[in-house]
């Protein structure tokens, strides 16, 4: 049998349309997932919304998110998305290779992201319920979570990297050194050194103790670091 360039021209429109249908089918499935899963969120997370926030302010708090490395910002909108107060800390960074210049953010404290609620049992489990999106968990221990000090995140939402470049770092401070943080969500926790790096702005990989569990906090800004 032989088949004319109009047939084969006309089977290849068929298959090209049976592609492009099944691609429409599997974008609606895929959105179809998403909404759903915002919706659950939205169930899971109301006592965390920033609704409550907004009309009780005076019981709203801080805590401090554990988020699974390179998913700051996905979490970030996700939460946002289904009404939950949050905030990455947020630099520029800018790097020339071959030639070319690229441009982008990141987040200043990899793996951990801020979030306002008014605290209650519910409101936590419904974060523990996300790590699906990339939740870890909550800062804290036996003791409870950890609920930052407003007047600590306000200075730290004001730090630009052109302060930081100005803040003094201590030289001394190496491996293995046991130091006070002085600025930022962690202000006021003793924590072990585990490394330094050295640069424009020296920064360094942290463990803290939260009531006998630790949190590992990277690219902590040495100049927030006084030795003891």
């Amino acid at each position: 049998m032989t088949v004319t360039k109009g047939k084969r021209a006309e089977v290849r429109d068929i298959d090209a349309a049976a592609l492009t249908a099944i691609d429409h089918d599997r974008l609606d499935q895929r959105r179809s997932r998403v909404t759903r899963r915002i919706r659950l969120a939205r169930h899971q997370l109301s006592k965390a919304s920033s609704e409550l926030v907004i009309r009780f302010p005076k019981k709203a708090r801080w805590y401090c998110l554990q988020i699974a490395g390179g998913f700051e910002f996905t979490v970030e909108k996700f939460l946002t998305d289904v009404g939950v107060e949050v905030l990455v800390p947020r630099e520029k960074w800018i790097s020339v290779r071959k030639g070319k210049k690229f441009e982008g953010e990141r987040a200043v404290i990899p793996g951990y992201l801020l979030t306002r609620i008014v605290p209650s049992a519910e409101a936590f489990a419904g974060f523990i319920m996300q790590k699906q999106i990339g939740v870890v968990n909550i800062v804290g221990g036996s003791g409870g979570y950890h609920a930052i000090r407003d007047n600590d995140v306000a200075i730290f939402k004001r730090l630009s990297t052109s302060d930081v470049e100005r803040m003094e770092a201590d030289k001394t401070i190496a491996d293995g050194c046991a130091a006070m943080i002085t600025h930022g969500p962690f202000a006021g926790f003793r924590c072990t050194v585990l490394a330094v790096k050295w640069a424009r702005i020296a920064r360094g990989r942290v463990r803290i103790d939260v009531d006998g569990k630790d949190f590992d906090v990277d690219n902590v800004p040495i100049a927030f670091l006084e030795k003891l």
